[in-house]
């Protein structure tokens, strides 16, 4: 059995990926504190659906300006009191994170059969 040979990802240094935030933390917030360690480009609270509302994940996405700024909030910052927490800061290994993705908004069909067409589907959803 043959399988694809995957090319290494470069990891991008300016990406860090931040845990253990309490829920009530908003993107602005978070941004703010990050901003400690160079200027961030991105800040995303990563979000996830309730039976009501969007809830917090207890996580975010967080793009620097600089490499420089993304290496020095993973020296800095992880373990650093945020919010009475002690933030989670390292390198952000998802390839190709969607920082503008929001639960509920997407819906994905799996195991389809193949004789099933886009058509099919739009008709079934509209």
């Amino acid at each position: 059995m043959e399988g694809r040979v995957m090319e290494p990802r470069e990891l991008d240094p300016r990406n860090v990926f931040v845990t253990n935030l309490p829920y009530h933390t908003t993107s602005e917030d978070l941004k703010e504190f990050m901003a400690q360690a160079g200027e961030v480009e991105v800040c995303r609270v990563i979000l996830t659906a309730g039976r009501e509302e969007l809830l917090s994940s207890g996580r975010a996405a967080v793009t620097y300006v600089t490499n420089e700024g993304g290496e020095k909030a993973i020296s800095t910052l992880n373990e650093a009191e945020f919010q009475n927490r002690n933030l989670r800061v390292f390198l952000d290994r998802t390839p190709n994170r969607d920082l503008n993705y929001v639960p509920g908004k997407v819906c994905a069909l799996r195991n389809l059969p193949w004789s099933i067409k886009h058509w099919h589907v739009s008709t079934l959803m509209s």
